[in-house]
């Protein structure tokens, strides 16, 4: 028998519950999980601006996971 972890729920998580104690149509959901969307990408930015990364340091992430090697060629 596997013994779940269990994890509290974030701020967050009880605020959308709160909000959202009736069911939404179809096009609400997905309208929704569109706005959840653009507001996840406008805080990854603004974590990325607060970086405030060099073009070459940009460059050296982007070559981070290339696991390719000259043998697989």
């Amino acid at each position: 028998m596997t013994v779940a972890t269990k994890q509290p729920l974030s701020n967050a998580q009880l605020e959308i519950l709160q909000l959202f104690a009736v069911d939404l149509s179809e096009e609400e959901i997905l309208e929704l999980r569109q706005m959840l969307i653009e507001f996840r990408a406008r805080r990854l930015q603004l974590a990325i601006q607060q970086l405030n990364p060099t073009p070459s340091q940009i460059e050296q992430w982007g070559k981070g996971h290339d696991r390719s090697t000259s043998s697989q060629k």
